[in-house]
């Protein structure tokens, strides 16, 4: 069993909860998702390293995953867990931007369709 959230992780800025237990922190520039707890990014990174996850990948791709996307989102999450409220909902509206730019960045599929 997961530990229940702290309600006192945000000081300056309004929060709901969410249906996926993420806290939802609404500021006045945009709406950014600060988690309330790391175990989504850490079951995420865990998964990455199972067999089911890289056989698949290197099916996809043509190698392995070595999994520095999920490593990161799990050390920003743990990050946001050591600064203020306001530092973290900048670091997750960093990360928003960082994932913006990295959208549509994927490498080209390693097998070849076939004509008939």
């Amino acid at each position: 069993m997961r530990p229940s959230p702290s309600p006192s992780r945000a000081t300056s800025v309004a929060e709901t909860t969410a249906d996926d237990g993420l806290c939802l922190t609404d500021t006045s520039a945009s709406s950014v998702k600060v988690p309330e707890t790391c175990w989504p990014a850490l079951d995420a990174l865990w998964y990455c390293y199972t067999p089911v996850y890289q056989v698949r990948h290197y099916y996809m791709s043509g190698q392995l995953d070595a999994c520095t996307e999920q490593a990161h989102r799990f050390w920003v999450c743990l990050r946001s867990r050591l600064v203020s409220a306001d530092e973290a909902v900048a670091l997750y509206r960093k990360e928003a931007q960082r994932e913006r730019a990295r959208e549509g960045q994927h490498a080209p599929p390693v097998w070849k369709e076939r004509v008939r």
